[in-house]
Protein backbone atom coordinates (compact mmCIF):
# COMPACT_ATOMS: atom_id res chain seq x y z
CA UNK A 1 0.00 0.00 0.00
CA UNK A 2 0.41 3.90 -0.13
CA UNK A 3 3.97 5.01 1.96
CA UNK A 4 3.82 8.22 3.92
CA UNK A 5 7.07 9.27 4.42
CA UNK A 6 10.89 8.91 2.58
CA UNK A 7 11.70 7.13 5.44
CA UNK A 8 9.20 4.36 4.45
CA UNK A 9 11.25 4.19 1.07
CA UNK A 10 13.71 1.34 2.53
CA UNK A 11 10.70 -0.82 3.92
CA UNK A 12 8.89 -3.48 2.33
CA UNK A 13 7.51 -1.26 -0.05
CA UNK A 14 11.08 -1.30 -1.37
CA UNK A 15 10.56 -4.58 -3.20
CA UNK A 16 8.74 -2.07 -6.22
CA UNK A 17 11.21 0.45 -6.17
CA UNK A 18 13.27 -0.83 -8.64
CA UNK A 19 10.15 -0.44 -11.13
CA UNK A 20 10.48 3.46 -10.62
CA UNK A 21 14.56 3.06 -10.78
CA UNK A 22 14.82 0.91 -13.55
CA UNK A 23 16.93 -1.85 -11.66
CA UNK A 24 16.74 -5.19 -11.68
CA UNK A 25 14.24 -6.46 -9.64
CA UNK A 26 15.09 -9.44 -7.10
CA UNK A 27 13.08 -12.19 -7.29
CA UNK A 28 11.17 -14.37 -5.05
CA UNK A 29 7.99 -15.85 -3.24
CA UNK A 30 6.23 -13.86 -0.77
CA UNK A 31 2.66 -13.38 0.24
CA UNK A 32 1.57 -9.85 -0.02
CA UNK A 33 -0.81 -8.14 2.22
CA UNK A 34 -1.28 -4.16 1.83
CA UNK A 35 -0.21 -2.13 5.14
CA UNK A 36 -3.74 -0.67 5.53
CA UNK A 37 -4.83 -3.95 5.83
CA UNK A 38 -2.13 -4.80 8.55
CA UNK A 39 -2.89 -1.25 10.42
CA UNK A 40 -6.84 -1.85 10.03
CA UNK A 41 -6.13 -5.57 11.95
CA UNK A 42 -4.17 -4.01 14.73
CA UNK A 43 -7.22 -1.72 15.73
CA UNK A 44 -9.69 -4.50 15.25
CA UNK A 45 -7.41 -6.92 17.42
CA UNK A 46 -7.99 -4.38 20.52
CA UNK A 47 -11.52 -3.53 19.91
CA UNK A 48 -12.76 -7.02 19.17
CA UNK A 49 -12.77 -9.07 22.15
CA UNK A 50 -12.94 -12.70 20.22
CA UNK A 51 -9.54 -11.58 18.90
CA UNK A 52 -7.85 -11.51 22.27
CA UNK A 53 -4.86 -13.82 22.74
CA UNK A 54 -5.23 -14.93 19.01
CA UNK A 55 -2.64 -14.78 16.19
CA UNK A 56 -3.76 -13.42 13.19
CA UNK A 57 -2.32 -14.45 9.72
CA UNK A 58 -2.82 -10.95 7.25
CA UNK A 59 -1.74 -12.09 3.18
CA UNK A 60 -3.72 -11.30 0.70
CA UNK A 61 -6.19 -13.14 -1.24
CA UNK A 62 -3.84 -12.83 -4.25
CA UNK A 63 -1.48 -15.90 -2.42
CA UNK A 64 1.60 -16.11 -2.38
CA UNK A 65 3.17 -14.82 -5.67
CA UNK A 66 6.59 -14.10 -7.47
CA UNK A 67 7.84 -10.70 -7.61
CA UNK A 68 7.92 -10.92 -10.99
CA UNK A 69 4.21 -11.88 -10.92
CA UNK A 70 3.83 -7.98 -9.92
CA UNK A 71 4.88 -6.26 -12.87
CA UNK A 72 2.26 -6.77 -15.36
CA UNK A 73 0.01 -5.04 -12.55
CA UNK A 74 2.15 -2.44 -12.84
CA UNK A 75 2.51 -1.56 -16.36
CA UNK A 76 -1.26 -2.04 -15.93
CA UNK A 77 -1.48 1.02 -13.86
CA UNK A 78 1.72 3.01 -14.92
CA UNK A 79 2.33 2.02 -18.64
CA UNK A 80 5.09 4.67 -18.45
CA UNK A 81 7.59 2.18 -16.79
CA UNK A 82 9.56 -0.31 -18.30
CA UNK A 83 8.40 -3.23 -16.32
CA UNK A 84 9.93 -5.93 -19.37
CA UNK A 85 13.62 -5.60 -17.27
CA UNK A 86 14.24 -8.67 -16.30
CA UNK A 87 13.98 -9.76 -12.59
CA UNK A 88 16.82 -11.84 -10.86
CA UNK A 89 16.23 -15.43 -10.66
CA UNK A 90 17.91 -18.04 -8.07
CA UNK A 91 19.62 -20.38 -10.64
CA UNK A 92 18.28 -24.00 -10.56
CA UNK A 93 21.42 -25.40 -9.31
CA UNK A 94 22.04 -22.44 -6.21
CA UNK A 95 18.00 -23.90 -5.42
CA UNK A 96 19.12 -27.74 -5.57
CA UNK A 97 22.41 -27.04 -3.22
CA UNK A 98 19.97 -24.39 -0.46
CA UNK A 99 17.22 -27.63 -0.61
CA UNK A 100 20.26 -30.06 0.00
CA UNK A 101 23.01 -28.29 1.76
CA UNK A 102 23.17 -28.87 5.77
CA UNK A 103 22.31 -26.02 7.74
CA UNK A 104 26.07 -25.78 9.05
CA UNK A 105 27.21 -25.68 5.26
CA UNK A 106 24.17 -22.62 4.63
CA UNK A 107 24.89 -20.78 7.64
CA UNK A 108 28.63 -20.75 7.95
CA UNK A 109 29.59 -20.80 4.41
CA UNK A 110 26.53 -18.84 2.27
CA UNK A 111 25.41 -17.03 5.37
CA UNK A 112 21.93 -18.18 5.17
CA UNK A 113 19.32 -19.27 7.66
CA UNK A 114 17.03 -21.99 7.71
CA UNK A 115 14.27 -19.50 6.96
CA UNK A 116 16.97 -18.34 3.86
CA UNK A 117 16.74 -21.96 2.46
CA UNK A 118 12.67 -22.16 3.11
CA UNK A 119 11.73 -19.13 1.19
CA UNK A 120 13.83 -19.70 -1.80
CA UNK A 121 12.89 -23.57 -2.07
CA UNK A 122 9.72 -23.93 -1.04
CA UNK A 123 5.85 -23.26 -1.97
CA UNK A 124 4.50 -20.67 0.23
CA UNK A 125 1.14 -21.21 1.41
CA UNK A 126 -0.92 -19.48 4.34
CA UNK A 127 -4.76 -19.41 5.31
CA UNK A 128 -6.15 -16.07 6.21
CA UNK A 129 -9.45 -17.58 7.31
CA UNK A 130 -8.96 -15.73 10.82
CA UNK A 131 -8.02 -12.77 9.88
CA UNK A 132 -11.71 -12.54 8.27
CA UNK A 133 -13.70 -14.47 10.42
CA UNK A 134 -12.74 -12.91 13.31
CA UNK A 135 -11.31 -9.78 12.82
CA UNK A 136 -13.65 -8.97 10.04
CA UNK A 137 -10.81 -8.15 7.13
CA UNK A 138 -11.66 -7.73 3.79
CA UNK A 139 -8.59 -7.48 1.79
CA UNK A 140 -8.20 -5.26 -1.08
CA UNK A 141 -7.42 -6.69 -4.52
CA UNK A 142 -3.37 -6.88 -5.23
CA UNK A 143 -3.91 -4.85 -8.21
CA UNK A 144 -5.03 -1.92 -6.07
CA UNK A 145 -2.03 -2.11 -3.60
CA UNK A 146 0.60 -2.52 -5.79
CA UNK A 147 -0.83 0.31 -8.12
CA UNK A 148 -1.43 2.76 -5.02
CA UNK A 149 2.63 1.80 -3.60
CA UNK A 150 4.37 2.24 -6.82
CA UNK A 151 2.17 5.86 -6.66
CA UNK A 152 3.26 6.64 -3.39
CA UNK A 153 7.03 5.77 -4.36
CA UNK A 154 7.25 7.93 -7.21
CA UNK A 155 6.86 10.84 -5.07
CA UNK A 156 10.08 9.94 -3.14
CA UNK A 157 11.97 8.27 -5.95
CA UNK A 158 14.04 9.68 -8.67
CA UNK A 159 14.36 7.52 -11.91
Amino acid sequence: GPILSKSHVNSSAAVLAPVITYDKLVNFEAGWVDVREVAQAHVYALQIEEAAGKRFILDGDAGALNTEDLLPMVHAAYPEYDVKSLPLRLPKYMSTILEWSPKFVLRNIFGFSEFHRNIMTKKLKVNNGQSKEVLGIEYRPLEETVADTVGSLRQYISS
